[in-house]
């Protein structure tokens, strides 16, 4: 084949999230050079050892140069919005984080999913961090404390695991401490991120555990984290998380912390009508529909039939209120009592003796 020209440029991805300039070396045990216990080493198993460990040290000295190329090999770029990360904040240990600036990079789709991953050629060092305070530091100079926190918050607030509240507590105390201009709000730990801002696993109607209330409720009652911080969007998917992982309480407070000129566009949201209508009961939500000015309609409870064999079928039935769909799924259905009243109606599905599998929404 013939060319006219050929490209010129390095292959290098502009603008790659800071989020993915960061990695990790970690160092080889102390007995990584001895056999494991009822084991025999070879000679060819130790020599094997012995050329991992130079690698190891060749790779930090080229690295203390400030510059490091891989050529014709490449490394996938760490995020550090990660449980990896995360647990550096419990034990650093002798791990070593390098903050990077890529030179040659590329992007990578051919994952599971859809995201956009990154291979990194060629990189220069900007920072060697040695500690959780080094990284901290970094995490803020690069405006990612906020989303770093809400990780720090999914990877303890739910585990029973001796000393992980403590953790959790004396970590939020550290940052408002260190870093008073990072307001972490209630917006980052609830909500994924401001891209996608769907509901936090944590805080999911089939996820969410009494521990993570308490915790939240601690963080929030010692203004460790705040209800509404500064340029905050999306007060309805808040809310709506919220009301619908039963803390509601804490969603009323939230509502009274904004603006009141957005109250029209959030009383308009269908996601958050939905979850008022499926909590209507509740005192807190009667609360919320006050001050919003909602007034409930009737309720549609919309059944979903699939069958393995033949055609599915959908069927519509009109309520008074959600008192009522919970009474016709319990004598029409027989879904159990617990059930209906422990989980949001939209998670509930079961397939019959008949091998039809039923869901449910609520509009």
């Amino acid at each position: 084949m013939a060319y006219y020209s050929l490209p010129l440029e390095r292959n290098n991805v502009k603008d790659i999230p800071s989020k993915n300039c960061y990695i990790t070396l970690c160092p080889y045990p102390d007995n990584y050079l001895k056999p494991e216990k009822g084991k025999k080493m070879t000679k060819e198993d130790v020599n094997t050892k012995k050329k991992c460990i130079a690698n190891h040290n060749e790779t930090i000295k080229q690295l203390d140069t400030g510059t490091f190329n891989m050529y014709n090999n490449s490394i996938d770029a760490d995020d550090v919005l990660n449980s990896t990360y995360v647990g550096l904040i419990k034990d650093f240990g002798n791990n070593t984080v390098y903050k990077i600036k890529p030179i040659l990079s590329r992007e990578d789709r051919s994952g599971y999913d859809s995201r956009t991953r990154y291979k990194i050629s060629e990189f220069n060092v900007v920072k060697k961090i040695t500690n959780r305070k080094e990284l901290l530091a970094q995490l803020a100079e690069d405006y990612l404390l906020d989303d770093f926190s809400a990780e720090v918050f999914n990877n303890y607030c739910c585990y029973g695991n001796e000393g992980y509240s403590d953790l959790l507590h004396d970590y939020f105390v550290e940052i408002k401490s260190d870093y008073p201009d990072v307001k972490i709000g209630l917006k980052d730990i609830v909500l994924t991120d401001d891209y996608h801002h769907d509901t936090s696993e944590r805080f999911r109607v089939d996820r969410i555990y009494d521990l993570t209330k308490q915790n939240l409720r601690i963080l929030l009652d010692e203004n460790l984290i705040s209800y509404i911080t500064k340029y905050e969007y999306y007060f309805a998917q808040v809310i709506t998380a919220l009301v619908n992982c039963g803390l509601s309480d804490i969603a009323v407070v939230y509502l009274n912390e904004i603006p009141k000129d957005k109250y029209e566009n959030i009383s308009k949201d269908k996601s958050l009508c939905t979850a008022i209508k499926l909590h209507s009961t509740d005192e807190f939500v009667k609360d919320i529909m006050t001050t919003l000015a909602i007034e409930l309609n009737e309720v549609i409870l919309t059944i979903e039939e699939s069958r393995s064999y033949g055609n599915d079928k959908v069927t519509e039935v009109k309520f008074n209120n959600i008192n009522e769909v919970k009474s016709y799924l319990i004598k029409t259905y027989d879904v159990p009592f617990e059930k209906v009243n422990t989980n949001n109606i939209s998670e509930i599905g079961f397939r019959n003796s008949d091998d039809v599998y039923y869901t449910f929404k609520i509009s």
